[in-house]
């Protein structure tokens, strides 16, 4: 890792970079699109940054607006910020980032360990380090999660949030019947994901890949769970 002065000497090279990418002699047109990208990029990996109010992105339309010099301007203040933060980003102590199980994800979400899996599996946990004998789950709290809606956030801000609504005394077990519609859902994904039930696909599979193997196991798991449960004990009169 960088100490602290090669990081400030870091930060003032990406400030000069902006100037050196968007002088006189570039191609607007087609820096517009880098620019486009990279700020699709740094939005996706910092969804909570405020580096775009900073630089003031959102007052000027990059692709429409025909005032060059306006959208130069405007790209090289926005650039600059973002070459800094993608600096202090890459040189921040990492190495002592928090680091979670699936069992503690589950907590802070409010549903089931298989649903944390599934969604590790769809790729709405990322990224996720498996290390150890058995290949154990670890995730830092600077991962990305994606909800179904598309909108993204780090574990870090899903931790505060849990934090913050314990203090206020509203989290609560989940119920019997929202715990099976879990155990429901965690197999309906599997089945989705292999079109059909487990006894006519992974089931009766010999060769099955590292990937499969894990699914039928955690798949042969969620079968025996609900199988156990009485979904009639649930319901209400």
């Amino acid at each position: 890792m960088l100490n602290l002065q090669q990081k400030q000497l870091a930060i003032e090279e990406a400030k000069k970079i902006s100037a050196m990418i968007l002088n006189d002699k570039t191609d607007m047109d087609k820096a517009r699109y880098f620019f486009m990208a990279f700020a699709n990029y740094v939005a996706k990996t910092s969804p909570k940054s405020d580096v775009f109010t900073t630089a003031n992105l959102h007052n000027i339309n990059i692709l429409e607006c025909e005032n060059t010099e306006e959208v130069r301007r405007a790209m090289k203040q926005a650039l600059e910020q973002m070459l800094v933060h993608v600096v202090d980003v890459a040189t921040n102590e990492l190495e002592y980032a928090k680091v979670y199980t699936t069992g503690d994800l589950a907590t802070f979400f409010g549903v089931s360990v298989q649903t944390i899996n599934n969604w590790i599996n769809q790729g709405r946990i990322q990224p996720v380090e498996k290390s150890g004998r058995f290949k154990q789950v670890r995730i830092s709290e600077h991962a990305i999660y994606t909800s179904s809606r598309g909108e993204r956030m780090t574990i870090k801000d899903v931790v505060a949030m849990y934090e913050e609504e314990k203090k206020k005394h509203v989290i609560r077990e989940a119920t019997p019947m929202e715990a099976y519609k879990e155990l429901v859902d965690s197999i309906l994904f599997f089945e989705t994901k292999y079109g059909g039930e487990y006894y006519k696909t992974l089931g009766v599979k010999s060769d099955l890949s590292t990937e499969e193997a894990r699914d039928a196991q955690e798949w042969r798991y969620l079968l025996r769970k609900v199988a156990r449960e009485d979904p009639d004990e649930f319901t209400t009169v």
